[in-house]
């Protein structure tokens, strides 16, 4: 096989997302992914992507948990 498991997450599992949701019609929550690492933005507790089975905990700007 010429293409590692790696090569094939890095290519297709891990390929960079963007999403983003209104808060309170005025703030957006955007979360993006490359890899494993995740960066929040907008802190908003209990957050649900639409369109996705996305679901973030943020406080204060510091992530608390995410389900995938």
């Amino acid at each position: 096989m010429s293409v590692t498991s790696n090569e094939r997450m890095a290519s297709d599992k891990w390929k960079l997302i963007s999403l983003e949701i209104p808060v309170h019609n005025v703030a957006v929550v955007r979360w993006i992914e490359q890899g494993q690492d995740a960066e929040y933005w907008q802190g908003y507790c209990g957050a649900k992507f639409k369109d996705t089975n996305v679901v973030v905990k943020v406080a204060r700007g510091f992530m608390l948990d995410c389900f995938i």
